[in-house]
């Protein structure tokens, strides 16, 4: 993602409250304590991996979210975004809201989450390729000092596979007909309403742990 891109701080603090917070003070929403209900949360997360809205979501809830390891909080991520996806042969080309560029962004994604089997640990990687643009050299980068694993992502990412992976995120997104990205669905709905009471949840966590702001800096990759 070109540097010039990314929002400044300030902007942050009032865009981010479009995806994940709402007026609390209505008798619409609950006002029983979420930390205390024993409810879970099933997140997920349909975004691109060049969309600067999907940057900012990933960046200040999916990723503190995920760096929580949280019981209650399940996080399943969906990397496809405004796309389609063709036949070609006997494999599939695809088309990116984006360009080219997002398309084998999208797949090192897809590919990351393919072959970590921990999740977590799946999300944060993709958490810093966000961060650095989802190229190639992004993947080598948050790979490091990781034997062989920039070089499995990359080669995933390039072949067959990549593309198979890629079309099955595009196969989920479809049941969801979202109109734009990032979308979020939590415990299967869309409503502010779920997105409030998450949000609430982790405020809560936030008070006895980390802020968000230190959060995200503790699962940033260090230069």
């Amino acid at each position: 993602m070109p540097q010039s891109q990314i929002p400044n701080e300030k902007s942050l603090d009032i865009d981010l409250k479009l995806y994940i917070d709402e007026d609390l003070s209505t008798e619409e929403y609950p006002s029983s304590s979420d930390e205390d209900s024993g409810e879970e949360y099933h997140i997920q997360f349909y975004y691109e991996s060049l969309s600067v809205k999907s940057w900012l979501v990933y960046t200040f809830f999916i990723g503190p979210l995920a760096a929580i390891q949280d019981s209650r909080i399940t996080i399943e991520t969906f990397p496809y975004g405004i796309a389609k996806t063709y036949r070609k042969g006997q494999g599939y080309k695809f088309k990116c809201e984006h360009g080219p560029e997002e398309c084998y962004g999208n797949k090192l994604h897809a590919c990351v989450l393919h072959l970590l089997q921990n999740k977590t640990e799946a999300i944060l990687f993709n958490l810093c390729l966000m961060n650095k643009q989802s190229n190639n050299a992004a993947v080598d980068e948050c790979a490091q000092e990781r034997y062989g694993l920039a070089g499995s992502i990359k080669e995933c990412a390039k072949s067959r596979l990549g593309s198979r992976l890629l079309k099955h995120y595009g196969d989920e997104s479809e049941k969801v007909d979202y109109e734009q990205v990032p979308y979020i669905l939590v415990n299967g709905e869309s409503s502010y309403v779920k997105m409030a009471q998450t949000n609430r949840y982790i405020n809560n966590i936030k008070k006895k742990l980390l802020n968000l702001r230190r959060i995200t800096e503790a699962v940033a990759p260090k230069n």
